[in-house]
């Protein structure tokens, strides 16, 4: 029998090259045998093929004998296609109700592998079967192979061994084994935001990653992992990646990474070696990819879907010792700033996103550091589960019932062995613990308990839109910062299986979900988890926040063994615009590529200027696009690169958008888009900003009126008269003439006034009417010559202007009160007196001046002229009403002047 296995192996690992001759007679002889063979060999499990699709009349249907199995609806099978063969096996479920059946599973399930071998060759199709399992159906048919033969096949498999070898030697540009050499870190470590495939499209259904504790005493530099992996029906082709991503501090020190693959027992195995992932700058990332499936050089077996499979003896080489890289970390930050990894799956048809569900996280163990269990001490006979691991992410779903969003965290944990919750879990009821990272505490509005029911359908749905993944219950934690048990919750019920998918009597995994509802959107806890890290907006930025979750049996303290799930959700932004990069990536949006921001055109524009942050990874070949509100694109940049004279680099682009026909912007307030698509097939949705038309500056209909020989040439406020919609300008907005009009003649004229707005970098020109009109006018008349103490004559006009309506203000002689005004009309009044002479020598001996000055408004009081009046007083000695400088008796004595003097 053993020898019979190495041989089918051999035959299975031909299969590959060879195109399989079947006739009716064999495909009959081969579906006979595969019937037999089952009833001889294999436990009671069944096969399924639950989604041959009907139109396939090629492919063989094997009906399950097990009922009651959900049926996928209108599903697409792992890539389903022309040579690929789909079949499931499930396990018969038991209704047996004591302990000793439940063993049975178990002893049953140790023979899974040998058996679901032994099916996977006798699966048939018409003319093409799956690559990894085709063999030779003539060998089979004929039931013995003689000792010539065997020694020839082995000889043939060293041969294909060898070729094999060498064709894994030619990598795909997009990975690359990274140079012993090289051992500076490339510092492109984000995560990978790739988004996700359609759910309920795959049946895949578990993928972890179990590395062995690092020790501080490991001198080698080796470290060793596990990998389990699990589908539901039999696939072919290279279409499923799975992606390993691992810290950075081990990262940049790994020279390579391999695991043997799943193999039937005994057969020779061909270490599978993981490639290094590059970004796309050709820049090593700290993620390495394999395939998934074995026959196409993988990791799994692709027709055997009973159990987890497990890939063992995984190698992690570094370049140093392990102990060396341990201690260059040091022990603080291996306590504070855990060792994650992160292994999901990515299916190339759907453009390299990952299969729902697949992805997980988790961080290697230090040895002294870390503890082997949460709880300190282990539930007894309960050794159900080999693994458990933690998939958090961002979700904005109405069926949530929080507008904020929520981190949901899928608590997956992989099965040894079937289990009945109800009838064989030890020590129930079980219990539920979970905790969320204390930063994140003051965030959660509350948290929700889903019971996962279509996450272990045949082809898994890990949506909220799935039927029987509903909410059933709500959930707390400690918010007492100072408590030890901050940030941790605790549920438990003597039916903990109806809140709790066990998957009963299945080898598929338990999942378990946790929504943990924001009380604040994702943008404001992103802002201020930036702030809080002192990075600057538009910079790059990211954090990782822990998760834990395990079950624990009725002593509440007990860990049920392999059940702790630890893993992070990280808060990220690659290009700084302020949205996380999960959000992004959710909507099909590149994260490499931030928010465009837009100025406001102006109705006219022939330019519309907008700015865009690149990171480097953006790559080369972006578009950027102004669409109109009908959505015309009416201007476009192509090659749009994140570099600098050729260089990648993270770069904000300033962008000039040159409009040929400005009325394809709209109206006053129509909206436009500056759209920027990413040259990276796998986003399909470009970043977009909006800004509405705005209302350029107008000239007024009628002219301003402007008196004639008014100097402009530092004029402010007539220019602005000149534009009818200057309210309507924004703040800060100046006026000035850019061409003056000739205002020293009369007439019908024109000037440019230049209106510079603040948020436009070149001014507006608008040609303005003007009128150049006889402005206010104002006449002054000196008076006649006053005598001292003689009362000024009436009407003597000492103002006058070329408008009815003036008025005439603040008349006053500086305050000296020689008792002359000036009144309403104009006219000089009053009577001069108090006004001091000078001696006989002075210029001021008989005569003086008086200066009154006045205000004079016009009948409009737009204009005012300050004018001054001088009125010449002569000085009467003896108040006769002659002045002195002609009269010949000064002092009135009766004695002539010359006759005195």
């Amino acid at each position: 029998m053993e020898n019979l296995r190495r041989l089918i192996e051999k035959k299975k690992s031909k299969g590959n090259e060879k195109t399989p001759r079947y006739g009716m007679r064999k495909l009959t002889v081969g579906l006979v045998s595969c019937m037999l063979g089952y009833m001889i060999f294999v436990s009671p499990v069944v096969v399924d093929a639950a989604e041959v699709k009907p139109e396939e009349e090629n492919t063989i249907k094997v009906h399950s004998l097990e009922e009651n199995l959900p049926k996928p609806d209108n599903v697409e099978v792992n890539e389903l296609r022309e040579n690929d063969e789909v079949i499931e096996t499930n396990n018969v479920k038991t209704s047996t109700v004591d302990e000793k059946n439940s063993l049975v599973v178990s002893e049953e399930e140790e023979n899974t592998d040998e058996s679901s071998e032994v099916s996977e060759l006798d699966k048939v199709s018409k003319e093409n079967g799956i690559n990894e399992e085709s063999s030779s159906r003539e060998d089979t048919e004929q039931g013995s192979l003689t000792v010539e033969e065997t020694n020839q096949e082995t000889q043939e498999n060293k041969a294909d061994e060898e070729e094999q070898e060498q064709e894994n030697v030619a990598l795909p540009t997009m990975y690359a084994v990274r140079s012993i050499s090289d051992k500076a870190a490339s510092g492109n470590t984000e995560h990978e935001m790739l988004g996700y495939a359609p759910n309920k499209k795959y049946n895949f259904q578990d993928l972890k990653f179990s590395p062995d504790d690092l020790s501080k005493n490991n001198r080698t530099t080796v470290a060793n992992f596990e990998m389990y992996g699990k589908h539901n029906i039999a696939a072919s082709t290279d279409n499923w990646k799975v992606n390993l991503q691992i810290d950075e501090r081990l990262a940049k020190y790994i020279t390579k990474i391999e695991v043997e693959p799943k193999r039937i027992a005994g057969a020779s195995s061909q270490r599978i070696v993981f490639q290094r992932k590059n970004d796309t700058l050709g820049r090593s990332k700290n993620i390495w990819v394999a395939n998934y499936i074995r026959g196409n050089n993988g990791i799994f077996a692709g027709g055997e879907t009973t159990d987890t499979q497990t890939a063992h003896n995984g190698k992690i080489y570094f370049e140093k010792p392990v102990k060396d890289i341990l201690a260059e970390i040091g022990d603080s930050q291996l306590r504070s700033d855990k060792l994650f990894y992160r292994i999901y799956l990515t299916s190339k048809q759907d453009k390299d996103k990952i299969v729902p569900g697949i992805d997980s996280t988790g961080f290697f163990k230090v040895q002294g550091i870390d503890k082997d269990n949460i709880e300190n001490t282990v539930s007894t006979g309960n050794d159900w589960f080999k693994h458990s691991s933690v998939e958090s992410r961002y979700e904005k779903n109405p069926k949530i019932g929080s507008s904020n969003g929520a981190i949901v965290v899928d608590h997956k944990i992989s099965k040894n062995s079937n289990l009945s919750y109800i009838l064989s879990a030890k020590n129930k009821p079980w219990n539920l613990e979970y905790s969320v990272d204390p930063r994140l505490v003051k965030y959660i509005d509350g948290i929700e308990l889903y019971k996962m029911g279509n996450a272990t359908d045949v082809t898994p749905d890990f949506s909220f839109e799935g039927r029987s993944n509903k909410k059933v219950g709500d959930l707390s934690i400690d918010r007492r910062p100072n408590n030890s048990q901050y940030g941790k919750g605790y549920f438990t019920d003597n039916r903990l299986q109806d809140y709790v998918n066990f998957s009963d009597a299945s080898p598929r995994p338990v999942i378990i979900r946790y929504v943990y509802k924001l009380n604040k959107p994702m943008e404001q806890i992103l802002e201020e988890l930036r702030n809080e890290a002192g990075v600057s907006e538009g910079e790059p930025f990211g954090d990782d926040f822990v998760f834990h979750a395990w079950l624990t049996d009725k002593t509440a303290n007990a860990l049920i063994p392999k059940t702790h799930g630890v893993g992070f959700y990280r808060v990220q932004d690659i290009d700084g615009d302020g949205k996380s990069d999960d959000e992004e990536v959710n909507n099909n949006q590149s994260p490499y590529i931030g928010k465009p921001q837009i100025k406001a055109p102006y109705s006219g524009d022939k330019k519309v200027k907008a700015s865009v942050l690149l990171n480097e990874n953006a790559g080369k070949g972006n578009t950027a696009q102004l669409i109109n509100k009908n959505g015309e694109v009416v201007a476009t940049i192509n090659n749009l690169n994140a570099e600098e004279n050729g260089v990648p680099k993270t770069i904000i682009k300033e962008l000039e958008l040159n409009v040929d026909n400005p009325s394809k912007l709209g109206k006053v307030g129509d909206e436009l888009t500056v759209r920027i698509i990413p040259s990276d097939p796998r986003f399909t949705k470009g970043e977009e900003a909006k800004a509405t038309v705005k209302e350029a500056p107008k000239a007024v209909k009628e002219a301003i009126e402007i008196t004639k020989d008014t100097d402009l040439a530092d004029d402010s406020s007539i220019a602005k008269s000149g534009i009818a919609n200057a309210a309507k300008m924004p703040e800060g907005t100046k006026y000035s003439w850019k061409t003056t009009p000739n205002t020293s003649e009369l007439g019908e004229k024109t000037g440019v006034v230049l209106v510079t707005v603040p948020d436009r970098d070149e001014p507006f020109e608008v040609t303005v009417p003007v009128k150049v009109v006889q402005g206010f006018e104002v006449t002054v008349t000196n008076p006649p010559k006053q005598i001292e103490g003689q009362e000024v004559a009436a009407n003597t006009k000492v103002i006058e202007a070329n408008e009815d309506g003036f008025t005439i203000s603040g008349v006053h002689d500086e305050g000296n009160n020689y008792g002359l005004t000036i009144d309403e009309n104009g006219n000089l009044s009053g009577t001069p007196n108090g006004l001091s002479w000078g001696d006989k020598d002075s210029n001021t001996y008989e005569e003086q001046n008086i200066t009154l000055h006045a205000i004079v408004t016009s009948e409009d009081g737009n204009s005012t002229k300050n004018v001054e009046v001088t009125v010449t007083v002569q000085r009467d000695t003896d108040g006769d009403g002659t002045p002195d400088i002609t009269d010949t008796d000064d002092d009135g004595d009766g004695i002539p002047d010359t006759e005195e003097n």
